[in-house]
């Protein structure tokens, strides 16, 4: 179950937190505006998590394929890694774009 500290564990400064329940925890990334949907559910005894992904508001929800976090904290990070390597493949893009276009 999505806990109290688990809530308390979210850095407010980088996520702007859209909805929580007990089950899924939905935030939005300050960085790249993606939305997010954490999602935890009891497995045989076991705390088992997935996360949901989203680049704009009206879009549908896709499962992040491969992501396995083993707890709310995992979940959090791997969305922090994920922004990092999309705002840093997003300047690369821009760049070579400038490169094209003639303007570096």
């Amino acid at each position: 179950m999505i806990t109290r500290k688990d809530y308390l564990s979210i850095d407010q400064k980088y996520f702007a937190v859209q909805s929580i329940t007990g089950y899924i925890a939905v935030l939005r990334s300050r960085n790249t505006g993606h939305f997010w949907a954490i999602h935890w559910q009891d497995a045989n005894g076991h705390d088992s998590y997935w996360v949901e992904h989203k680049h704009h508001k009206k879009d549908l929800y896709h499962r992040q394929t491969g992501w396995y976090p083993k707890n709310f904290e995992m979940a959090l990070q791997m969305i922090q890694e994920h922004d990092q390597f999309h705002l840093k493949n997003r300047q690369k893009s821009r760049k070579n774009h400038a490169k094209e276009s003639g303007l570096l």
